[in-house]
């Protein structure tokens, strides 16, 4: 008889808690899919690729120095500048600060101070200015001067105001 209880004090056991396991699973399937509806919704809310540039492509390094820019990285752009001040903004697409720190520089775009040219450099496929520069983080900022030396760095700026204001 002891035994028999024994089993089904196991059994009911055991069932209890694969029970418990399998709703928990369920509630953070659940969390999952709410959290990914909601990134989406923040994703859609972002304005597209295309419209991260605040210079015409056709602009030059003069108008792209008075005027201030958030333009896309390439290394011709960089050497080509003739921005007072250089920023290099190491952003990745899955990154959630990076994602808000873009939006906002976009948003802001008409407040980059004249002279000051912030160039967007996609973290995943940039090994080399990462090992150059050193960064080990997405969301980091090196301002370099013209010859392509680093004078300092931030990490995780969350606002265009927090960038310019490490600038003064």
């Amino acid at each position: 008889m002891k035994s028999s209880l024994l089993i089904i004090s196991i059994v009911v056991l055991v069932a209890g808690i694969g029970y418990f396991a399998t709703q928990d699973k369920g509630a953070k399937q659940d969390s999952v899919a709410n959290s990914n509806t909601e990134t989406r919704a923040q994703d859609s809310a972002l304005p597209p690729a295309n419209e991260i540039e605040t210079v015409s492509p056709e602009a030059t390094a003069t108008e792209v120095a008075s005027a201030g820019a958030y333009l896309p990285y390439s290394a011709d752009a960089v050497a080509s500048s003739d921005a007072d001040r250089i920023l290099l903004f190491f952003h990745a697409t899955w990154c959630p600060s990076c994602k808000a720190l873009d939006a906002d520089i976009v948003k802001n775009a008409d407040t980059i101070p004249d002279g000051v040219a912030i160039y967007k450099v996609d973290y995943d496929t940039s090994t080399e200015l990462k090992r150059k520069y050193g960064v080990t983080t997405q969301h980091s900022i090196i301002e370099i001067n013209k010859s392509g030396e680093a004078q300092s760095s931030i990490s995780h700026p969350l606002t265009l105001n927090a960038v310019i204001a490490t600038l003064q």
